[in-house]
């Protein structure tokens, strides 16, 4: 429940910041620790009065891990061993149909 309401306030804010005049907007990814990617969305909002940055944190929790270098959250180990399975099995029976010929 918690989780949904958040993600609500999170919608709502950027709805509003894309519907007002933005100057510029980036977004930054990086591990905070082992097992938690924090996502970073920054954007300067100016009007006549002036310009203002708005950042908005959403922590995001890795099953598998956080990726030091890729700022990547890792995939299910299975998911990977099933597309590395796939790989080998097509490599071989490619092999198996050109050498049978």
């Amino acid at each position: 429940m918690v989780i949904k309401m958040r993600k609500i306030v999170l919608v709502s804010i950027l709805t509003v910041l894309l519907l007002t005049n933005t100057v510029s907007a980036y977004t930054e990814k990086y591990c905070l620790d082992n097992t938690t990617l924090r996502i970073t969305i920054t954007k300067e909002l100016c009007d006549k009065k002036g310009c203002e940055n708005i950042t908005i944190n959403e922590d995001k929790i890795c099953d598998y891990g956080c990726n030091q270098n890729s700022n990547e959250c890792y995939q299910n180990p299975l998911i990977r061993l099933f597309v590395a399975s796939l790989i080998i099995f097509a490599i071989l029976f490619i092999s198996y149909k050109v050498i049978k010929r």
